[in-house]
């Protein structure tokens, strides 16, 4: 099926041109639309126009659009206002969340839900990350609108983080919700890994009381939902749940199946205060899938 149009947030990394060159000759669309934020507009002007010039050579539609990081309600009006626009309905809609922060990915595949479009997306690997700091002096967490659940008064919180190496990240979402029972789930393959101290950084939230660490392979088929659901089964229906992706970007893919399922369930955002500008190199092999089905897995670039 044609693609109408690819969907996404620029970026200054290698991967958000390399990625954005590659879509466009594979995928051929009618309409490239390119979110960018105020606060980082200069920063990722070069490669706006870069992407603007190469849809203009393929005659492809290109549209920006232009959010605020900081401004949440601005963003989501913004980003299902210009979604409308589309003409989606029945249409396939590719999502490239390479450089996409999670809240505008939940945003965008709910708005497109609600427009009937053919969902689709596409994440690419860095060749490499910075080995000195990615993102710090994370700002107060929020939940994501519309995706807010249906809190019950009276229940425990319950919060289940997909994590990795900011653990100030995880600091600042417990001192929020102050939850009965934290659940962190880890980038392994498995639980005999996770016993394994690969990630020495955590294990102090594993020796805390209502902490419980657990294995999550976000890049596998179903990016870790059927682990996540698993952890979260003894707490549905009784306690009230809020869940976060602040480690690898496919279990964002994950956590928003897992709402679809369980809409009483929150989604939850925590914006970074500071981000790495040399936070990746080159491009690795793309992750793609279906947002309605669970097969997914690595595609040819």
């Amino acid at each position: 099926m044609k693609t109408r149009a690819i969907v996404t947030v620029a970026g200054w990394e290698d991967r958000f041109i390399l990625s954005s060159m590659d879509l466009l000759e594979s995928r051929k669309p009618e309409c490239f639309l390119l979110y960018y934020y105020a606060e980082f507009e200069q920063i990722t002007r070069p490669q706006r126009e870069e992407v603007r010039g190469a849809c203009g050579r393929e005659g492809v539609v290109f549209r920006d659009v232009q959010l605020r990081y900081g401004d949440p309600v601005f963003t989501w009006k913004r980003i299902t206002s210009s979604l409308t626009g589309l003409d989606v309905q029945g249409r396939g809609v590719l999502l490239n969340i390479t450089t996409m922060p999670r809240e505008a990915i939940w945003t965008a595949l709910w708005m497109l839900q609600q427009l009937g479009a053919r969902v689709t997306y596409v994440y690419y690997e860095a060749q490499g990350y910075n080995s000195e700091w990615l993102t710090r002096d994370p700002g107060m967490p929020r939940l994501v609108l519309k995706m807010s659940g249906s809190m019950m008064f009276g229940a425990e919180t319950v919060l289940l983080v997909v994590t990795g190496y900011d653990t100030e990240r995880v600091e600042q979402l417990r001192g929020s919700y102050e939850p009965t029972v934290t659940l962190l789930g880890v980038q392994e393959s498995s639980e005999t890994d996770l016993k394994r101290n690969k990630y020495p950084h955590l294990q102090q939230f594993g020796t805390s009381p209502g902490v419980k660490l657990f294995g999550v392979d976000a890049f596998s088929a179903d990016h870790g939902q059927q682990a996540i659901q698993k952890q979260l089964a003894p707490y549905l229906g009784r306690s009230n749940i809020v869940m976060t992706s602040a480690g690898p970007k496919l279990s964002a893919i994950a956590l928003y199946k897992l709402h679809c399922l369980f809409p009483e369930t929150a989604l939850a955002y925590t914006p970074s205060g500071e981000i790495n500008r040399e936070y990746s190199r080159g491009i690795g092999k793309p992750y793609s899938g279906d947002l309605v089905t669970s097969d997914s897995g690595p595609v040819s670039g």
